[in-house]
């Protein structure tokens, strides 16, 4: 679990992140019976972090200030209160309370990821399910951005681009986890070419590549330097966009970096 300090910490992070940040009455409870022990207002809790604990403070003041005066945290809940089912909640009693609370409350509006650390959570998993049916994202680093974010950035690539997958037979967990991460299925084509294939038949399944809307991601595990030589100089000869790597996993990792490349340029 996180020290007082590695609560104060991560806060402030999130606050100084950009993120639109929602603190509903369970969540201005929490924190502030949390802010008590330290004295606060009249003491501010001991932080160290690059801005300093004025800064800090006063960020706190007005997160604090504007939620306490747009929520019901004075009011007493009586809608039900779902339990966390899945992952499993290592916090206390008292922050998986507020955290419920705060997913009915933000849930009058679009609510799109919980903050919080992944000390509080038995498992890796991205997403938190509530025995109601409802799922958030779960976002534990206040730096990285939101996997559904990521995945409507490489959705909007590939509307506008062929991926053709070369080499092997087509590997079915592989174009999984592409369509997990946001590639449409009708944008993966899969050209099945191993070792022993010709140059010249290489050349026919190749033909036809478009300039700019065509990438060609090549495993050359499967089909050897000299298959890698023909696809690569097919797609030079047709301006198409490639790239090759030896392992499944490798090429996975290589097509979602050619898209988020191609979102910042």
């Amino acid at each position: 679990m996180e020290s007082d300090d590695e609560f104060f910490e991560r806060f402030a992070g999130w606050l100084a992140s950009g993120h639109e940040l929602t603190i509903g009455p369970g969540g201005c409870d929490f924190i502030l019976s949390q802010y008590t022990e330290f004295g606060y207002p009249n003491a501010a809790p001991t932080i160290n972090i690059p801005e300093g604990s004025f800064e800090v403070r006063g960020q706190i003041d007005r997160m604090l200030t504007r939620s306490l005066n747009t929520t019901s945290a004075n009011q007493p809940v009586t809608a039900f209160i779902p339990q966390i089912v899945r992952p499993k909640y290592l916090g206390g009693d008292e922050s998986q309370l507020a955290i419920t609370l705060d997913v009915i409350y933000a849930s009058r509006e679009e609510l799109t990821f919980i903050a919080s650390s992944s000390g509080h959570w038995d498992g890796a998993e991205s997403n938190v399910s509530l025995e109601d049916g409802s799922i958030s994202e779960l976002l534990c680093d206040p730096n990285l951005g939101l996997a559904s974010a990521s995945r409507a950035a490489v959705a909007e690539i590939f509307a506008s681009t062929r991926l053709f997958i070369v080499g092997g037979q087509k590997n079915l967990p592989l174009v999984q986890k592409l369509k997990d991460s946001g590639v449409p299925e009708d944008a993966i084509n899969w050209i099945e070419i191993d070792r022993s294939t010709s140059p010249k038949i290489i050349k026919r399944r190749l033909s036809g590549l478009k300039r700019d809307t065509d990438l060609v991601a090549c495993w050359t595990g499967q089909i050897g330097h000299d298959g890698s030589k023909h696809v690569e100089v097919s797609c030079t000869k047709s301006g198409a966009s490639h790239l090759g790597s030896q392992s499944a996993s490798d090429l996975y990792s290589a097509i979602l970096q050619w898209a988020k490349d191609k979102l910042s340029t």
